[in-house]
């Protein structure tokens, strides 16, 4: 299986605030509106800064929609990472034979649809498995030198939730910065994971 870390969620108390830090601190970009936050970019991974305030969060307090880590509310500090896989059924497999435990998700029917399936550790530790990818995320970096047009290009994903593909493009300078477009056809900012993916 190969699996690619490129997906971190963060639970914090104020959002435009930590946002504004990771701008500051890390020179993130922001990708795209989450559904309790932001996704933030450095061009390879995404980092959602989401606020669930007293709100339940999947796999880490008790939530009523399978079982929960039962610790109190509100929690802040990392709430799961995602894994890019090439095969979920694989990767499924693979995680399970490992002692993970499903918690929710599955892959859906349409193509070219976002989706996540979240997962925890024996040792409680929440996690995604997608072929989808995450919005600002790349999944195989390739070297500017290395690409025909000097740039470097990301797999189509419908952060639309209606069929509808973005088409994202990365455009990395000799100058080291790193700048990052996302268009959904027909609506700016859609928020991606819109269907059912706990807000990143």
């Amino acid at each position: 299986m190969a699996a690619r870390l490129r997906h971190l969620a963060i639970s914090v108390p104020d959002v435009a605030a930590a946002q504004a830090f990771f701008e500051r601190a890390f020179g993130m970009t922001k990708a795209g509106d989450a559904g309790r936050g932001v996704y933030m970019t450095d061009g390879v991974m995404n980092v959602a800064l989401l606020h669930f305030g007293d709100d339940p969060v999947v796999g880490i307090t008790g939530d009523g929609d399978g079982d929960g880590g039962g610790g109190p509310a509100p929690f802040y500090g990392l709430y799961h990472f995602g894994m890019w896989v090439d095969d979920l059924e694989d990767a499924a497999a693979q995680v399970e034979r490992a002692g993970a435990e499903h918690l929710r998700g599955r892959r859906p029917d349409e193509p070219n649809r976002y989706y996540e399936v979240k997962y925890r550790s024996p040792d409680g530790l929440v996690f995604d498995l997608t072929t989808s990818g995450w919005i600002g995320a790349l999944r195989d970096p390739v070297p500017a030198d290395a690409s025909p047009n000097g740039g470097i290009e990301l797999a189509p994903v419908d952060v639309s939730g209606d069929g509808g593909v973005a088409a994202v493009s990365v455009d990395v300078s000799g100058d080291g910065s790193v700048a990052a477009v996302a268009e959904a056809p027909g609506e700016a900012g859609v928020e991606p994971g819109a269907a059912g993916s706990g807000g990143g």
